[in-house]
């Protein structure tokens, strides 16, 4: 089987294949939150036609549980939640990610952790509506899904209009 794979390349070269979901992108698709659904739900397609790949924590399932089971109840929330582990790669959360965690200066050490989690999984950028708790000009860019998708769809458009001149 062939892989299909789009390389999104930024004004950076930073390519975007590699992509890190925080846990509030993964909470609007589990609870089909209607006014972030449509872009974090267009993240979640990418990834299942096979154009990107997408990294989670198991922290990000545990934090999604937690506020799915309030409201869709505890097996409902635990059944989606095991679909969208189908599809999603677990990055590290370990000693080492903790230790890189501790040792950062900024605001959130929740999302610090899932910044060096990002890191150690090799992911090119972190999808997250939370953008301002995150470090800046780090090792992996950090986008709002907004961002995210009109750089992929930017790209793509690029791409296209490269291969039918």
């Amino acid at each position: 089987m062939v892989e299909k794979h789009v390389w999104i390349v930024l004004k950076e070269n930073m390519v975007m294949d590699k992509v890190f979901i925080d846990t509030n992108i993964m909470i609007d698709v589990l609870l089909g939150r209607k006014k972030f659904l449509a872009q974090s739900s267009n993240i979640f397609q990418l990834a299942d036609s096979g154009a990107i790949t997408l990294y989670a924590t198991a922290l990000s399932f545990v934090n999604a549980l937690y506020i799915g089971r309030k409201e869709l109840g505890k097996s409902e929330a635990l059944k989606k939640l095991k679909l969208f582990h189908d599809f999603l790669n677990t990055a590290p959360m370990d000693e080492e990610e903790l230790a890189r965690a501790f040792m950062m200066d900024d605001k959130d050490f929740e999302d610090n952790l899932q910044y060096c989690s990002a890191c150690s999984a090799g992911c090119n950028v972190i999808v997250t509506r939370n953008v301002k708790d995150f470090p800046k000009d780090g090792e992996v860019r950090v986008m709002m899904p907004s961002e995210f998708l009109d750089a992929f769809a930017e790209e793509v458009a690029n791409d296209s209009a490269e291969i039918n001149p």
